[in-house]
């Protein structure tokens, strides 16, 4: 969350039983991009939310809805939204997250326009794109990637 007036972050404590798998390579880049790690991490592909997650990012169109998302998963919309709710998740977070991920990845990899980053991550108009992004980070996409 941002804004908030406490930075923390959460685990499981089994976590701490695994082995250390790091070398020199992997340190290197871990200190080069120490959020990748975090937020690009492979969490449990089973799960309901990684589910409508994968299917939201393989389409992130305005367009597509929970109905549609519950259809592709062969469920119905109300199955799907308690299921989701099991896993503390809903349906607008996870695609609002799909949108602001794919949002950092097009602006940090890539030089192409933020008009064209809105548009394919469906967003109508520009605007309303460099609205939910300062709203999602804190700063403009302009400023995002010029401090990049």
């Amino acid at each position: 969350y941002f804004d908030q007036a406490q930075c923390s972050i959460s685990f499981n404590k089994s976590v701490l039983d695994l082995p250390i798998r790091q070398t020199l390579e992997t340190l290197n880049e871990l200190l080069l991009h120490p959020l990748h790690g975090i937020i690009a991490q492979n969490y449990d592909q089973t799960s309901w939310s990684a589910r409508v997650m994968n299917l939201i990012n393989q389409n992130p169109s305005a367009s597509i809805g929970l109905p549609d998302i519950a259809a592709q998963l062969g469920t119905n919309p109300h199955t799907l939204r308690r299921r989701l709710a099991d896993e503390g998740q809903n349906f607008i977070d996870l695609k609002r997250e799909v949108k602001r991920d794919l949002a950092i990845h097009y602006l940090s990899g890539s030089q192409i326009s933020v008009e064209e980053v809105a548009e394919k991550i469906g967003f109508s108009e520009a605007s309303a794109f460099i609205r939910a992004f300062k709203q999602w980070t804190g700063v403009t996409p302009y400023t995002y990637r010029k401090d990049r």
